[in-house]
């Protein structure tokens, strides 16, 4: 009994290893044989692989902002700074946790404030209230964004200045739309009449200028093309200009920018009357 136990067992453990050898074999065949491609491709996988092992992960990314943000003044290292914050809060709730523990919300609304129209104050002033918008999803901590010193006022005032780019109007109408949402908040957002003057006065320029009398061309009548024969052609369909072209694609994105703006403002301005 013993005899044949030990037998079975040095069998199997011949049959895994001469099976082990030809898998080795086989795998040596293979890539010995392959091309050029597929051995350029696994390099490329390997090279990614340790880039990826060696990337820092996102919540060693939000402390090194977090730190840049509190210490540094350089205009470059702000913004690349607050870019990883936005994209680091719209992707974590415990990155907003730590961005409202570290006390840098006061420092981006300060920043906020401090931004002027060039165009990479312009970055760092769109990024910054994306942050805020990012945390106010959570109703826990919109409390914490609210009691900011003159966060309403900063959100408002940077409308008033950037009422034409619509990356950053769209951020602050859905960041003060947040703090609308509540009764308190909208209460106290009442109260402040500049604010609510200033959008209602931006409310007022956007509706000023969707209708404005240059707004929309006028139609021109539809004359049927005739050949040399005299008979009628058929007409052939053609493209909307808005398509074929790369600034009538532009000015459609616009136009429609502008209503997402126009709807925001209204549904805020409701909440707040």
């Amino acid at each position: 009994m013993g005899r044949g136990y030990l037998a079975r067992s040095r069998v199997r453990s011949l049959v895994y290893r001469v099976t082990r050898l030809q898998a080795l074999w086989r795998a040596h065949k293979v890539q010995r044989g392959a091309g050029r491609k597929l051995r350029l491709m696994r390099e490329a996988l390997r090279a990614a692989h340790e880039a990826a092992k060696n990337k820092p992960k996102i919540g060693e990314a939000t402390t090194t902002s977090l730190q840049v943000l509190l210490t540094t003044s350089n205009l470059g290292f702000v913004l690349k700074a607050v870019q990883l914050l936005d994209l680091s809060t719209s992707a974590s709730v415990a990155c907003c946790e730590q961005l409202l523990s570290s006390g840098a919300l006061a420092v981006l609304v300060k920043l906020i404030r401090t931004c002027n129209r060039s165009a990479p104050h312009v970055q760092v002033a769109t990024h910054a209230v994306s942050v805020l918008r990012n945390v106010c999803r959570y109703d826990y901590m919109m409390p914490v964004v609210f009691a900011a010193p003159d966060v309403v006022d900063t959100l408002t005032e940077l409308l008033a200045i950037h009422r034409d780019k619509p990356e950053i109007t769209t951020a602050c109408l859905m960041t003060l739309r947040y703090f609308a949402s509540r009764g308190e908040y909208a209460r106290a957002m009442r109260s402040r009449k500049d604010s609510v003057g200033r959008l209602q006065s931006l409310a007022v320029s956007i509706e000023r200028k969707n209708h404005a009398p240059g707004s929309s061309r006028p139609r021109v009548p539809f004359v049927r093309p005739t050949s040399r024969s005299g008979l009628p052609r058929t007409p052939t369909r053609r493209t909307p200009a808005s398509v074929r072209s790369p600034a009538g694609a532009k000015r459609a994105a616009e136009r429609s920018a502008h209503s997402e703006t126009a709807s925001l403002l209204h549904s805020l301005l409701e909440a707040l009357v």
